[in-house]
């Protein structure tokens, strides 16, 4: 993405198609033209000293998309493959299938210059735009604030005064009241700062001196220092979300999939980050090929990491592919990170593969593997393990929630079992100990307490 000053007669941003190797490309009234592949943005309502800014795939179909400062507000532009102009125009258009406008002066105040991609924020799927405010007045906008807008699919505009009244498509984060007027907040993303699974965000208040009065001693002044806030995501990650990416063709191809929500090689942020050998989409591979990974964030198979990745691609011809996948402390609990390995099946209810691990680093959450085309084909299942049996059925008798030990936790999943409402993951045989000897095949209260006795050390007795 280019975007050229306000003082050219080309002052409107151009977007330029990646490619292999160096070209020259020269930005000129008439771009695309047979040496260059892109598209320019154009239309009234540009603000070219603000600018534009990646923000990830904000409506989930595996591109990037921007956003375009214009008066009052920015325009998202949707990410895509074909070379014709957009017009902001069409943009500030509810319902446009090409992007939307996030606009609105909830508080006096005003979008500037500030935005950013920060990510999926709230953990559904969709890359997350966070907008600073330029404050008109101390008395219009005291407390200089920036708004998270939730990524969608579609192209209805976002009115910043409706999120502040909590319509559901963003948050507004609440700046100290100290600043004077025309002083912008600067935003960005800050990655999975602590370690939850979701991203986190920065938000920067730049230092002010304000006059406050002037007498026969002289004027007197309101020193404010500059900040910057590092704000964690408030959401709990849900299960499951699904996250797209396009990997380009040719040589080690690489796309960062989740948490960004980008396609920029970003471990160890990204939830999964694949770099493919050589190949691509389509009869001939000379299309960029579509990844899509759907991220379960609980325990599907016993003895394995509480999440899953399920991975489809129709790339074709790639032989090998380098694969980083990121955890989070709570899922890896119960396994020791330092034996961590990755498998693959064709279904989460196996046969599972042991894949070539080259690197585990447990400081940073992460593990390095090889996948084989001729093994994992075009969509598979992967998780983590330590258990040197691999996934599958636990070997502790009593273990119903496969982590390894019996506690009370194994009772009261039986339990849940016996009621009906049985945890994904639960290991119903493990845990069926009466009759001694081989069981009933189904959980009962005689259960529940036979599990119980076995974490007190007592001997399981059944009624």
């Amino acid at each position: 993405m280019v975007s050229t000053p306000s003082t050219s007669d080309l002052a409107t941003p151009r977007v330029i198609f990646g490619g292999i190797g160096r070209r020259r490309i020269e930005i000129t009234a008439g771009f695309p033209d047979d040496g260059a592949h892109g598209y320019s943005i154009m239309g009234a309502g540009f603000v070219a000293d603000a600018g534009v800014a990646p923000v990830g795939d904000v409506n989930g179909d595996g591109l990037a998309d921007l956003a375009v400062a214009v008066n009052g507000g920015f325009a998202v532009v949707f990410g895509k493959a074909d070379q014709e102009p957009v017009d902001l125009s069409d943009i500030v258009l509810d319902h446009n299938p090409g992007g939307f406008l996030i606009h609105g002066s909830p508080r006096g105040d005003y979008p500037s210059g500030s935005v950013s991609g920060v990510g999926d924020v709230n953990g559904d799927g969709y890359a997350d735009i966070l907008v600073g405010m330029a404050f008109l007045s101390p008395l219009a906008n005291p407390e200089g604030d920036a708004y998270i807008v939730f990524g969608k699919p579609d192209g209805v505009s976002v009115d910043l005064g409706e999120v502040l009244a909590g319509d559901g498509s963003g948050i507004m984060l609440q700046g100290p009241g100290i600043y004077s007027s025309y002083i912008s907040v600067a935003v960005s993303g800050a990655g999975d700062v602590n370690g939850d699974g979701l991203p986190d965000v920065i938000v920067g208040l730049p230092s002010v001196s304000t006059t406050m009065s002037c007498g026969d001693r002289g004027c007197l002044t309101n020193d404010q220092p500059g900040a910057a806030y590092v704000v964690f995501s408030p959401f709990t990650a849900p299960a499951p979300a699904t996250y797209r990416a396009y990997s380009r063709v040719g040589f080690a191809p690489r796309a960062g999939i989740g948490i960004l929500g980008d396609q920029t090689l970003t471990p160890p942020d990204s939830r999964l980050w694949i770099g493919f050998a050589a190949g691509g989409a389509g009869e001939s591979g000379s299309r960029s090929s579509l990844e899509t990974v759907r991220l379960v964030r609980q325990r599907l198979v016993h003895r394995t990491a509480g999440v899953a990745w399920h991975l489809e691609t129709d790339r074709r011809g790639w032989g090998t592919a380098d694969v980083h996948l990121k955890y989070v402390d709570s899922e890896a609990a119960g396994l020791s990170e330092a034996n961590l390995v990755l498998y693959h099946a064709p279904s989460i209810e196996g046969p599972w593969t042991l894949a070539a691990a080259s690197l585990v680093m447990p400081e940073r959450n992460r593990i390095v593997a090889t996948l084989d085309e001729s093994a994992f084909g075009n969509a598979g299942w992967l998780v983590l393990g330590a258990d040197p049996d691999g996934p599958g059925r636990s070997t502790q008798t009593g273990d119903v929630n496969a982590d390894g030990v019996v506690t009370p936790a194994d009772a009261q999943w039986a339990f849940e079992c016996f009621l009906g409402a049985c945890p994904s993951g639960a290991d119903t045989a493990a845990g069926d100990l009466c009759p001694p000897g081989g069981g009933d095949g189904a959980l009962t209260p005689s259960d529940v307490q036979a599990i119980f006795l076995n974490w007190l050390g007592a001997t399981p007795r059944c009624e």
